[in-house]
């Protein structure tokens, strides 16, 4: 795949930058098919969970949660096949947030209302941190519901590897990004093709899958089938183009 089509001098001009992106997204859909097919399911799943009936009693906050969790999944996805790659992982970082967050207001009053009432008043705000402060206490809670296949994902290694690689500002994210010519330093702003990219590919679908289990059970939907944590395994497998050799995601995150 063509990498950052649109040259450092070029992104002064924001329309050229977006027809990049625009292009980059057309092509990665058309040379990936295999991904795209795969996304485009997982996406018809998380998408019914928008398109809903009647709420379950007490799950109102869980529901507009996943709302919010869908749009970070949909502007994650614009952001990896456009091969806006670091940006991405701050979007699927808010992604698993969303979810980890519906999961934990699932049917606890007290929760609700703290998320609920968290800008009324000062009190009220250092209410809602105290009780959301703690990403750890609300991915084990996750885990010992056994909602989804815990032997699938490490879900602490997973929200680590996204703070890593771009949600927040750390090296691994922003080495990613950085080429040379054998003089200077380069830093690409599109990255498609390769390790990099099946790195994100990975990741959007592992996050999108989990977010995706846990929205359906929360709205009382019929579950994912059970071979789809296989079908993404066997992706992870593929080397993309410009990809010499198969990587994994330890791999990526070496640098």
């Amino acid at each position: 795949m063509d990498i950052d089509p649109a040259s450092p001098a070029s992104h002064r001009n924001l329309h050229q930058l977006l027809a990049s992106a625009q292009e980059n997204k057309k092509a990665t859909i058309q040379r990936l098919p295999l991904w795209y097919t795969l996304l485009d399911v997982l996406n018809k799943y998380f998408a019914e969970c928008r398109d809903f009936g009647t709420i379950p009693p007490g799950k109102t906050i869980a529901f507009e949660l996943i709302q919010q969790a869908y749009s970070y999944w949909f502007s994650g996805l614009e952001l990896v096949l456009s091969g806006l790659l670091a940006p991405a992982y701050a979007e699927m970082r808010a992604l698993l947030e969303s979810s980890l967050y519906a999961f934990y207001c699932r049917s606890d009053v007290d929760r609700q209302m703290a998320w609920t009432e968290r800008d009324r008043s000062e009190d009220d705000r250092s209410k809602s941190r105290s009780e959301f402060g703690s990403m750890k206490k609300m991915m084990e809670e996750l885990c010992d519901s056994h909602v989804f296949p815990t032997n699938y994902v490490d879900l602490r290694s997973l929200y680590d590897h996204l703070i890593d690689m771009g949600a927040h500002p750390n090296v691994a994210g922003a080495l990613q990004n950085m080429t040379t010519d054998g003089r200077e330093l380069y830093t690409k702003l599109f990255n498609c093709g390769g390790g990099d990219m099946r790195a994100a590919l990975i990741m959007q679908a592992d996050v999108g899958y989990l977010a995706t289990v846990v929205s359906r059970f929360l709205l009382e939907l019929p579950a994912l089938p059970a071979e789809f944590p296989r079908w993404i395994l066997s992706l992870q497998q593929l080397p993309l183009p410009n990809e010499d050799t198969a990587v994994t995601l330890d791999d990526s995150e070496s640098g």
